[in-house]
């Protein structure tokens, strides 16, 4: 006989056992939330590097924090509602470090030219992947280089 912990949850006929498929992926709404818990564990030391880096360029603190903020919670909801996908998606690091780190404190960019080029260049991914060039470029990449890649942003995060 199964323990309880791994018995199959009961089946739920509600709004997010229906809008979410629980009962067919073998889940619930217990499992779910602590799952959910467990990835805003994992991630919530990004609500406090992404605004110190964009504060290294000399954006308000307390304004990168709330923005952060926002686009966390409203990206995330979003990607659930969209796709039916528990990712939690917001601002990379990467991005945090060249605009605030490198252009800004490093290259003497203002922080508001740094923030329109990082717009332009996200009106510009979102055209290409429309249009499918980005699917293109991404079989063009050889396996080898992608696992790299993968490697050294972990080295990197580790870096941070």
């Amino acid at each position: 006989m199964a323990s309880p912990e791994l018995a199959a949850p009961k089946t739920s006929s509600g709004w997010l056992d229906r809008r979410f498929a629980l009962s067919a992926r073998n889940t619930s709404v217990r499992i779910e939330t602590l799952a959910g818990i467990t990835s805003f564990l994992a991630a919530a030391y990004l609500l406090v590097v992404i605004p110190s880096l964009l504060a290294t360029g000399g954006m308000d603190r307390g304004a990168a924090t709330t923005s952060t903020i926002i686009v966390f919670v409203l990206s995330t909801i979003f990607m659930g509602l969209y796709t039916n996908l528990p990712f939690i998606v917001g601002p990379g690091i990467g991005g945090s470090v060249i605009l605030g780190v490198t252009l800004a404190a490093t290259e003497h960019v203002a922080w508001q030219t740094g923030l329109g080029i990082a717009f332009i260049s996200g009106v510009l991914f979102l055209i290409l992947t429309l249009v499918g060039a980005r699917s293109l470029v991404v079989r063009l990449i050889p396996a080898q280089i992608k696992l790299g890649l993968g490697a050294s942003i972990g080295l990197f995060i580790a870096v941070l």
